[in-house]
């Protein structure tokens, strides 16, 4: 009983921070056009991209050194402070900076609810719960969007900001008595902190982000920031992620490549839906809602393997990597070929489910392929690897749309697809590399 509840705590926060990140994502198109242009878009969403990857790293070295459960508290004040803040900015810059703060707490978040996750269940039982956590994920998604653009489109894009905090502070508080269950565990301590590293790729992101939407090619703020990413993103991750060494390295990194295809683009679906098709931001969130309902069928797709052999989830993972870059080329071609919404659309879904069946499977193959004391800094790999890959496509998409807007591109938007794309056909390389066997993980765990 006590697991069940557990369960429902953890499910809980974990619906209230999709519902958070669905609503902003919605709303955000209305908050860039009042206090500035589409081109603004970029800087932020990379901004809150970077607080994201310091707050990753930061939920994996407390959670190292203190109780889960004092984690969940910080996360929970910086997030809400995060969204109030936002929420009556009277100018670009305040909007942007706390954007920022608040991705560090819903990176904390994340990351808390993770290890929760993997420490309270464990083999069959932990991959079902991961698959169930995409599917808390992305059940606001389905319903959440339509709602949210009304309230946009009613009373204003603020309220959104105010609705995420206030429904934050209860999924906070739902994980925060969930954490409390489970007895400290040792973790494996790195030798150096990922702190300074991930502050360093944070600030490059953030500076490529503001050097590509200046007056003009600011060369050398981009290449500043460029040579802090290069330099500094080895010390964020397990060694062997960045080349794709076989086992939990390239599973890692295929989390990185699975994010940066889908969720490093996706902030400009609601606004390509606006600004090009001239929907509403109520009839945007249905479309967006939509491709929940697909990512909830490829989850059905990932349930099916869990009882399974690791090569079965490898296969899994092809497929759906296989759905998102067939999504992503879809949609460059509709872009350019038809003036109808509903053509991307229906490839936004494609790339849905791919999401659905390959993202909970990557999980699950790395926490089978690593020993307890590893969980929590795998947890925060694995969240680390999303954020830079969401974060650095981000980056490649706002300089590549500021470009081509420019330029006065017709299809602007399609550039941004055609970058999603090229990473997920990265993402099928990589496939052949993921863990299949005790003894490859026993390889990896030596090395």
């Amino acid at each position: 009983m006590r697991t069940r509840l557990a369960a429902l705590g953890i499910l809980t926060a974990y619906a209230t921070l999709s519902l958070q990140n669905v609503g902003i994502t919605i709303a955000i198109p209305l908050g860039i056009r009042e206090l500035g242009t589409a081109v603004d878009l970029g800087p932020t969403y990379a901004v809150f991209l970077a607080g994201n990857i310091l707050g990753m790293v930061a939920g994996g070295a407390l959670s190292r050194r203190w109780d889960i459960s004092r984690t969940v508290l910080v996360a929970t004040v910086i997030s809400t402070c995060g969204l109030v803040v936002a929420a009556w900015a009277p100018v670009l810059l305040v909007l942007v900076g706390f954007r920022g703060v608040q991705g560090v707490g819903a990176g904390l978040s994340l990351v808390a609810v993770y290890i929760v996750a993997v420490r309270l269940f464990h083999g069959a039982a932990r991959a079902r719960m991961l698959g169930v956590l995409s599917t808390a994920w992305i059940l606001p998604g389905i319903l959440g969007p339509s709602l949210v653009g009304a309230i946009a489109d009613e009373v204003g894009w603020r309220w959104t900001f105010v609705i995420a905090a206030l429904a934050h502070v209860p999924g906070g508080v739902a994980v925060w008595l969930s954490a409390r269950q489970l007895s400290s565990e040792p973790a494996a301590v790195p030798a150096r902190s990922p702190l300074l590293p991930a502050s360093a790729v944070a600030a490059g992101i953030v500076g490529l982000a503001l050097g590509e939407t200046g007056p003009g090619p600011q060369l050398g703020l981009v290449a500043v920031s460029v040579l802090l990413i290069v330099v500094a993103t080895p010390a964020m991750l397990p060694p062997g992620t960045l080349t794709g060494r076989r086992g939990v390295p390239a599973a890692i990194a295929m989390r990185g490549l699975l994010a940066g295809a889908f969720f490093g683009v996706e902030a400009w679906l609601p606004l390509m839906l606006i600004d090009r098709y001239g929907l509403s931001v109520r009839d945007a969130g249905l479309i967006v809602g939509t491709g929940g309902v697909a990512w909830l069928c490829g989850v059905a797709i990932q349930a099916r393997s869990v009882a399974g052999t690791a090569q079965r989830r490898v296969e899994v993972v092809g497929l759906g990597a296989s759905l998102i870059t067939l999504g992503m080329a879809g949609m460059v071609a509709a872009i350019l070929l038809s003036g109808w919404w509903w053509p991307v659309g229906l490839f936004w879904s494609v790339a849905c489910m791919g999401m659905g069946s390959a993202i909970p499977t990557v999980s699950a193959l790395v926490y089978d392929f690593s020993a307890p004391s590893s969980h929590a800094s795998n947890t925060a790999a694995l969240q680390s690897s999303d954020a830079l890959g969401c974060a650095l496509v981000a980056s490649v998409c706002g300089w590549a749309f500021a470009r081509a807007s420019a330029g006065g591109a017709e299809h602007s938007y399609s550039v941004v697809f055609v970058v999603a794309g090229l990473v997920g056909l990265a993402a099928l390389c990589v496939v052949g590399r993921l863990p299949r066997s005790v003894s490859s993980d026993e390889q990896s765990a030596s090395r």
